[in-house]
């Protein structure tokens, strides 16, 4: 077999519809696989009430923890 007649050959395979089709599916399928595995939901934005409300409610935990953190180790050097 010499090189003009597998040129002939593989001219044939490549332009067959079915290979076509098969490519295009398999380009097709492995773009949705990548889109799934890298898709992030953005965040919805908060607005001024919640975040305000959230950002209050996390400093009043954190003075609880220093609070409590600060009454322990009073206790401690007084017993």
């Amino acid at each position: 077999m010499n090189f003009s007649e597998v040129q002939d050959i593989m001219q044939y395979v490549f332009t067959d519809f079915r290979v076509i089709l098969c490519t295009i599916f398999v380009i097709a399928y492995l773009h949705l696989i990548v889109y799934i595995a890298h898709y992030r939901k953005k965040p919805k934005p908060l607005n001024k009430k919640k975040l305000q409300a959230v950002k209050e409610s996390i400093k009043a935990e954190n003075q609880e923890t220093t609070d409590s953190d600060s009454e322990s180790s009073s206790e401690e050097i007084v017993e």
